[in-house]
């Protein structure tokens, strides 16, 4: 026949094992609820992150534009630039002229 006080410390060990399993199982389901929660979080960031550079990438290209046309302008106003720069010595000749007697060179 069994002895109760082994049929007591048998069924302790059992209820015991039975709880350290079930709280085992507990942690891992909070474990994985964190792990979910942080992926989350990551996300997140990254898709901010990945915003941000979105809008600086469309910022460099409007400032690429921009220069393109600036360069388009300098190049404009220095074509002008040197019609008038030949016109003026075109003007600065015939002044000279008209100073010394009428005569032109």
């Amino acid at each position: 026949m069994i002895d109760i006080n082994l049929l007591i410390a048998i069924g302790g060990i059992a209820i015991t094992l039975i709880f350290s399993i079930l709280s085992q199982n507990r942690a891992n389901k909070n474990s994985v609820k964190d792990e979910i929660e942080k992926a989350k979080a990551e996300a997140k960031k990254q898709a901010r992150v990945e915003s941000k550079l979105d809008e600086i990438s469309s910022d460099t290209k409007d400032i690429k534009s921009d220069l393109r046309n600036v360069k388009s302008d300098i190049s404009s106003i220095n074509e002008r630039l040197i019609i008038v720069e030949q016109s003026t010595k075109s003007a600065h000749r015939r002044i000279d002229s008209i100073e010394k007697g009428g005569e032109e060179e």
